[in-house]
């Protein structure tokens, strides 16, 4: 907190805690949290000179996940929100790409991994990377999560993420989707539903290596696992799941690349040349968040 005066943080103080008594007695917003342990204290940071910092945290509280909550306590301010867990899949061979690590291919002069775990820092507290090639991550200070069961695939990749993620929802990502906005993905990640997944579905079909799981998911999991049925694609039969449809996603999605993967080196020379040097993902975002003009 950084006011200009003490006078002014009086002030400030108690025009706060009238905003968050307006809905209740007891001075909290009534959203509740499913569990207490999930909670995760944020120091907001306001400028006392400003009149209109009441305005803009009550409209900040419309931006939050909707499991959000306002709280006052005496001078201090908390906002409470759930806590995520990003895991980057980084398990695969690439074997369509001659055995090259997709994860570390060069786009816009940035490696994708790079590229992610810029994007995630602000949408995840944790992040971690399940690969069985912890000397790739020697010098990343990522937690690296060996896959739990061998030869299964993505799927495995998805258990291995949900057993070691430290909160109850965690965020998997595929390693090899370069064009991924923090915009879109503080979007998925607040939906509010009591499905266990949210997946978004663009105009290829469902996109599951890029969804957020509840660990209500670890069980119809090791089922399709023990039955020899390793299709990532094959969790929104076994799981509830709740849809970002294509509409809804494409607002986020300019031009049709936001969930696009590098599997092929066609598909790497189409990435090199939509991004290059010059631009970057925070670009993109500024062209998505600035007004349209017909």
């Amino acid at each position: 907190m950084v006011p200009g005066s003490t006078h002014n943080l009086v002030i400030a103080t108690r025009l706060l805690a009238q905003k968050a008594e307006y809905s209740s007695h007891l001075g909290t917003a009534q959203c509740p949290l499913p569990d207490t342990v999930e909670r995760q204290p944020l120091l907001v940071e306001f400028d006392s000179r400003r009149q209109d910092f009441t305005d803009r945290l009550v409209q900040g509280c419309a931006d939050r996940p909707a499991n959000f909550q306002l709280r006052h306590l005496g001078i201090l301010i908390l906002l409470l929100v759930v806590v995520l867990t990003a895991a980057i899949i980084a398990g695969g061979r690439g074997r369509r790409l001659g055995g090259l690590n997709k994860s570390d291919l060069v786009i816009g002069g940035r490696r994708i991994i790079d590229r992610q775990l810029d994007v995630l820092g602000h949408v995840a507290e944790h992040v971690l990377v399940v690969s069985n090639d912890h000397h790739r991550f020697r010098c990343s200070g990522l937690q690296v999560c060996d896959d739990l069961v061998c030869d299964a695939g993505p799927l495995s990749g998805v258990h291995t993420a949900l057993v070691r993620s430290p909160t109850v929802r965690t965020m998997v990502i595929a390693c090899d989707l370069p064009f991924l906005t923090a915009r879109f993905l503080r979007h998925l990640a607040a939906r509010k539903t009591d499905a266990d997944a949210v997946i978004p579905r663009n105009f290829i079909g469902r996109q599951p290596l890029c969804a957020v799981y509840s660990r209500t998911c670890l069980e119809p999991i090791r089922r399709m696992i023990a039955l020899g049925d390793f299709r990532v694609s094959g969790l929104g039969d076994a799981v509830r799941v709740t849809e970002l449809e294509p509409k809804e996603v494409a607002s986020y999605d300019p031009d049709g690349m936001l969930l696009f993967n590098v599997n092929t080196p066609c598909d790497y020379t189409r990435a090199i040349d939509r991004l290059t040097p010059k631009q970057s993902v925070e670009s993109l975002e500024r062209r998505i968040e600035s007004p349209r003009h017909p």
